[in-house]
């Protein structure tokens, strides 16, 4: 569980950095506060990651490397 909380940490800050180009990353860090203090984000943030297919990040990281 922990793994896959951390991996939607980066997928949103991830997110944010293909979204807003050009903020600093306190500002990407305050931004991804933001969405999570929201609870309807967190929410759908949640239900995305539950849905989310953890074997083909795996074969992508595999992939990369």
């Amino acid at each position: 569980e922990d793994a896959k909380t951390m991996l939607m940490f980066m997928k949103i800050y991830e997110h944010i950095e293909t979204r807003f180009k050009g903020i600093n990353p306190y500002q990407k860090i305050s931004l991804l506060k933001e969405i999570l203090d929201d609870s309807e984000s967190r929410k759908r943030i949640c239900e995305a990651m539950t849905t989310y297919d953890f074997s083909l990040e795996k074969k992508r990281h595999n992939y990369i490397q």
